[in-house]
């Protein structure tokens, strides 16, 4: 299998497969250094190896309304799948992380009126609320809640 990828590289292959038959690594100049690629410069034993810097740490960070966000997403890509209880997971991480961020909860409500759990729709419809008093669906909610405590 091996050769025969070697073959489908065409030139590029047979150099590589000449040098890795003769168990031949060159890593040559700023670029082996740049990604820490240990060396051997001739004349050094091979116990003393010097290593180029380290590559710069190249991790997105989030901030927690962005991870918020993102979790949010994923939840209601399960939702629509259908799979009500990996997005309820994914709501109460977004909650979790932004806990001024509404949307979570209404979201966390949803999903548990569709499971049919009255009791624990109603608690995130009463907290998406009382994050956001000012809600445009303030009504609403007011009146699902109403429904839901029968």
């Amino acid at each position: 299998m091996i050769t025969r990828r070697l073959r489908q590289l065409g030139n590029a292959g047979r150099l590589l497969g000449s040098l890795a038959a003769i168990g031949v690594l060159l890593v040559a100049g700023p670029v082996g250094g740049a990604l820490g690629i240990a060396r051997q410069d001739q004349g050094e034993s091979s116990s003393r190896r010097e290593t180029g810097p380290l590559p710069k740490d190249t991790t997105v960070k989030r901030t927690p309304e962005q991870a918020a966000q993102e979790d949010i997403e994923v939840g209601e890509f399960y939702a629509h799948k259908g799979d009500v209880d990996a997005a309820i997971g994914r709501y109460q991480d977004a909650a979790a992380a932004a806990p001024k961020l509404a949307k979570a909860r209404l979201l966390l409500a949803e999903a548990f009126e569709k499971k049919d759990d009255k009791a624990t729709a109603v608690k995130y419809y009463k907290e998406y609320l009382q994050v956001d008093p000012n809600a445009s669906d303030k009504q609403k909610i007011q009146k699902k809640i109403e429904k839901l405590s029968r």
